[in-house]
């Protein structure tokens, strides 16, 4: 993700308002993919702990199963 400091940077760099339409397009599609990089990051990150999640909730079902069907063969 481009930070702030980078944004000022460019900002207050005068060559960056000389720039050609071409190269500014290239600077911004730069920026455009450091942020997709990192919000793929995140969203990996945020995938793999809703499947750990899932299986969690399976084997807590599994078990509660189990549970409900020895009380029953025990009553």
């Amino acid at each position: 993700m481009i930070e702030p400091a980078q944004l000022l940077e460019w900002r207050d760099r005068d060559g960056v308002w000389n720039d050609t339409a071409d190269k500014a397009r290239r600077v911004i599609v730069l920026a455009n993919i450091r942020t997709i990089e990192s919000h793929r990051l995140g969203n990996n990150g945020k995938a793999s702990l809703i499947e750990v999640a899932f299986v969690v909730q399976v084997v807590a079902v599994a078990f509660l199963a189990i549970t409900i069907g020895v009380a029953i063969q025990s009553a």
